[in-house]
């Protein structure tokens, strides 16, 4: 995978983002956070060398729709020193008809991929007009082959993998979520007895990250 250190000013503190799919830095260069700050994203190569966090006391990791997942797997077998994790907006399931994107959903979004399916999923993602207005001038820039890409590997893993034996502290659900829908959320985490759960009526995309890092 890709990351970018969007702040890096050798802070104790990590602020450590795990972004959905289809995403480079360019939707969080304006989160605001006086700690370090690390985007993490495309999932086409789920490696990371986890060397580049070992500087920090405390890492806050937040990690967002497919993110939940790939952060989960990335960290299972880590010593790393997180003080807090938060999954948004995403599940240990990713691709389940119960507890995730439900299959057919996924399959047919990587069968018919194109510029016109991907602005039709950034609307639903964001939920209104004003919200996908405000995507727009901050999108990745990303081809749509990369996206495909992406998309494939992360199918193939999640199909392939068991799931990842790592635990959230909280798991926050957007009641409004039109991708990962919030029955699908609450059915997968109630199954983590250990994650606190927190409903908020929001879309799939929230606008503020960082905020979301708070007890």
């Amino acid at each position: 995978m890709k990351h970018t250190f969007i702040r890096q000013r050798k802070s104790p503190v990590l602020d450590l983002i795990f972004a959905g799919w289809g995403m480079d830095q360019h939707p969080f260069l304006q989160e605001a956070t006086d700690n370090d700050l690390c985007i993490c994203y495309d999932y086409s190569d789920l490696s990371l060398d986890l060397s580049i966090f070992e500087s920090y006391h405390h890492i806050r990791l937040l990690a967002w729709s497919m993110g939940v997942w790939s952060a989960a797997r990335t960290f299972e077998n880590s010593d790393l020193p997180f003080v807090m994790k938060v999954a948004v907006n995403g599940t240990l399931y990713p691709i389940d008809d119960l507890h995730g994107i439900p299959r057919t959903i996924f399959s047919s979004t990587l069968e018919h991929l194109s510029v016109a399916t991907i602005d039709k999923f950034n609307r639903r993602m964001c939920g209104t007009k004003e919200q996908k207005s405000r995507f727009d001038q901050i999108a990745p820039l990303r081809s749509v082959e990369s996206l495909r890409n992406e998309l494939l590997v992360l199918y193939n893993q999640v199909e392939s993998s068991p799931i990842p034996a790592f635990k959230y502290d909280k798991a926050i659900i957007g009641t409004k979520d039109l991708i990962f829908p919030s029955e699908n959320q609450r059915s997968a985490w109630k199954q983590e007895k250990e994650t606190r759960i927190t409903e908020i009526a929001m879309a799939h995309y929230p606008e503020n990250f960082i905020s979301f890092l708070t007890e």
